[in-house]
């Protein structure tokens, strides 16, 4: 699983599909209880 850092946090996130000019991204946040292995099919 990739990490990123920001604001000197570690975060957890997984990329799904393709990235391009035209095309809508979506980002979901969490808790921090749960993890991106509990979103299981999302979206």
């Amino acid at each position: 699983m990739p990490f990123a850092t920001a604001a000197g946090r570690r975060l957890a996130y997984e990329w799904l599909g393709e990235a391009g000019a035209g095309k809508p991204t979506l980002l979901f946040l969490h808790e921090g209880l749960g993890s991106i292995q509990q979103w299981r099919d999302i979206p």
